[in-house]
């Protein structure tokens, strides 16, 4: 198993040969508003090219719908027809931007692994 942070909360996990990328906040640095008046964010670049951090993604997780986790550029970049998951309620509006293959999950599908997610918090993996 490897697990590449990108940014944030941006990661890129290889396991068993798959490749899985998680929370895409793929905005160029200072592009989008500071989230504490401080600073515009993101607050520094990507360590490599989107192109290279998409390579050989066969699966996208998206935590939560904030511009830190699921970004518009990530929108534009990750192609579409990708499996995407994500938490029950944010699937309309992924689909909106024109993903084909979204899918809720829910505590069910995780084994019943007790996740705590309160709408627009990130997810507390309280069991597993």
């Amino acid at each position: 198993m490897k697990l590449q942070l990108i940014r944030n909360a941006t990661l890129k996990l290889h396991y068993a040969g798959r490749t899985v990328l998680i929370d895409p906040y793929l905005a160029p640095k200072h592009s989008l508003p500071s989230f504490t008046g401080r600073s515009p964010n993101p607050m520094v670049e990507l360590p490599v090219g989107i192109d290279d951090i998409l390579e050989g993604v066969e699966l996208v997780i998206v935590s939560h719908l904030h511009d830190d986790h699921f970004d518009s550029v990530a929108m534009e970049r990750v192609p579409k027809h990708l499996p995407l998951f994500c938490q029950p309620g944010d699937e309309a509006t992924i689909r909106e931007a024109g993903f084909t293959n979204v899918t809720p999950l829910t505590e069910s599908d995780l084994g019943g692994a007790d996740v705590d997610a309160p709408r627009g918090q990130s997810r507390a993996w309280a069991g597993g």
